[in-house]
C-alpha cells in the first residue's frame, strides 16, 4: 500500500536554532496510519510528560523552558502550537512571540513578558575597580556627589558624578623611611599625581608625620626641599647648629599646598614644616613646651612659582638632608598622605 509522508506541523523554535517538527504517514484516503517519533531537539525547551515523544504535545503535557524561567502546561489542543498556558498567569498561547521589549522598553509595554501577575527578576553585577562587590535587581547611587534623573524621551537613566567640589585621596604611605648617616638630599615621600587631576585650578594637598633625632653632642642643620615632575620648587636649609643636642626625639610635621593658577602650566605651592620641642611627651614623641627658637626649627613658607605641564603625569618630591653624615643624627618620617581637591 503506498504511502504518503507529509510534513503537519512546523514550530520554530525559540532559539532561533531548530525546528520541532512531527511526520505523519497517510494512506490513500488520508487516513493516519502512524506517525513517526521526533527526530531534532529544540536546545531552548524540553516537554516533559509525552510518552509518545510528540514535540507539540498532548492535553496535560509540561513544556519548560530553559532560556526564561517559565513553565507551561498543554491545556487543549492535540500536537498542536496552540493550547499552552503558562502555569501561575493567564492563558496566554505558546504560539505568540515573547516581546522582551516594548517600542519604548517601558514597563508595561511588552504584554507578554512585563506581566502584572508574573515577575522576572534581572541581577545586575556591581564591580569596585574589576573586584565584584555583589549581583542584585537594584542599583542603589548614594552620595552628595551623584544624580541620578530618568530621562522618559532618550528612553534611559541618567546617573551624574559631580567633577567638583569633593576631596579625593590619592596616596597613602604609612611606611617609615630614615634618613641617617648622609648628608645628601634624600627622597622621604615621592607622590605621582595623575595626568590631568590638577586642572587649571585644583589643589595638590600633602602632608607628611615624622621625627628627628640629633645626639652629637653638638648643634646640627636640617635642610627641606619639594620638587614638581624634577622642577624644584621650594628648598631651605637652618644653621648648622640650630637644632640642638637632645636624647628625646622631637615631633615634625609637613603640611603642604600646591595649586594650578588657572593653567594647567602654572603652579604656586606653600605650607608649613617644623621639627618641634626636644621635650619629653606624656605619650608620644614631641613634648609641649614654651616656643623656643633654639629648641625649634620651622617654616612658614611659599614656593616660587611652577612651571610644570600637569596635563602629564609628574611626580611630587619631598626630601631633607643633614648637615652632618653621623648615625647620630636621624629624620624618620612615619606617614604620609595626599589628598586632591576639586574645586
Amino acid at each position: 500500500m503506498p504511502v504518503n509522508p507529509e510534513v503537519e506541523d512546523i514550530k520554530h523554535a525559540l532559539s532561533a536554532q531548530r525546528f520541532i517538527y512531527r511526520i505523519t504517514e497517510l494512506d490513500e484516503e488520508g487516513e493516519s496510519i502512524g506517525t513517526e517519533r521526533t527526530t531534532d531537539q529544540v536546545v531552548s525547551e524540553g516537554i516533559d510528560g509525552s510518552p509518545e515523544g510528540e514535540a507539540l504535545g498532548s492535553p496535560g503535557d509540561i513544556r519548560v523552558r530553559r532560556d526564561v524561567p517559565q513553565i507551561w502546561i498543554k491545556g487543549s489542543g492535540i500536537r498542536t502550537v496552540d493550547g499552552w498556558e503558562l502555569l501561575g498567569g493567564s492563558a496566554e498561547s505558546f504560539g505568540d512571540p515573547i516581546a522582551v521589549r516594548g517600542a519604548d522598553n517601558l514597563i508595561g509595554s511588552s504584554i507578554l513578558f512585563s506581566r502584572s501577575d508574573h515577575e522576572h527578576r534581572l541581577e545586575v553585577e556591581g564591580a569596585d575597580d574589576g573586584a565584584l562587590r555583589g549581583a542584585r535587581p537594584l542599583l542603589n547611587f548614594t552620595g552628595s556627589g551623584v544624580v541620578v534623573t530618568d530621562d522618559d524621551p532618550g528612553d534611559e537613566v541618567d546617573i551624574a558624578i559631580s567633577s567638583t567640589g569633593y576631596v579625593e585621596q590619592i596616596d597613602v604611605d604609612p611606611t617609615d623611611v630614615l634618613v641617617t648617616d648622609t648628608a645628601a638630599l634624600t627622597s622621604i615621600y615621592s607622590v605621582v599625581i595623575p595626568a590631568e587631576a590638577l586642572g587649571t585650578n585644583r589643589v595638590v594637598r600633602v602632608r607628611i608625620v615624622g621625627d628627628y633625632l640629633n645626639t652629637t653632642l653638638t648643634g646640627q642643620g636640617l635642610t627641606l626641599q619639594i620638587s614638581l615632575g624634577g622642577m624644584v620648587l621650594y628648598s631651605d636649609a637652618t644653621s648648622a647648629t640650630a637644632i640642638i643636642n637632645s636624647v628625646e626625639r622631637r615631633g615634625s610635621f609637613l603640611d603642604f599646598y600646591l595649586v594650578n593658577r588657572d593653567d594647567a602650566d602654572l603652579q604656586i605651592g606653600g605650607g608649613r614644616f617644623f621639627v618641634g620641642a626636644a621635650d619629653a611627651a606624656t605619650v608620644g614623641i614631641g613634648g609641649m613646651v614654651d616656643l623656643e627658637t633654639a629648641n625649634r626649627a620651622a617654616a612658614e613658607f611659599e614656593t616660587k612659582e611652577g612651571a610644570v605641564d600637569t596635563s602629564l603625569a609628574q611626580t611630587l618630591d619631598v626630601s631633607v638632608a643633614h648637615s652632618t653624615s653621623t648615625l647620630l643624627i636621624e629624620y624618620r618620617k612615619r606617614m604620609a598622605f595626599t589628598d586632591l581637591a576639586r574645586l
